[in-house]
């Protein structure tokens, strides 16, 4: 078992994750990984200290962006992970350019 700190969930889903944090989850099968409810309290601490309205929904706006996003990324041959444009999808209304 390797139990996992918040600062280790950070650091591997960022855009460009540190390499030996990603060297160091590889060694270990995905049923050896755990976090624990205190790194759930930590995160969503810090989400409850945001200003009002800093935190977007995914609402019927965001699922309208995310078709749109999801049907240019396959036409492209660009497949992208579904969270990763879910997370797009919930700034994309805010400028509706047919997100191109």
């Amino acid at each position: 078992m390797l139990l996992i700190d918040t600062n280790i969930l950070s650091a591997v889903t960022r855009d460009d994750p540190e390499p030996s944090v990603s060297a160091l989850l590889a060694r270990h099968a995905a049923a050896t990984l755990f976090t624990s409810t205190l790194c759930q309290a930590e995160t969503l601490g810090g989400i409850a200290v945001l200003p009002a309205g800093r935190l977007l929904a995914f609402d019927e706006a965001a699922a309208d962006a995310y078709a749109v996003l999801i049907a240019l990324r396959r036409r492209d041959g660009r497949p992208v992970a579904t969270m990763d444009l879910m997370i797009a999808a919930v700034a994309k209304p805010e400028r509706d350019d047919r997100y191109s």
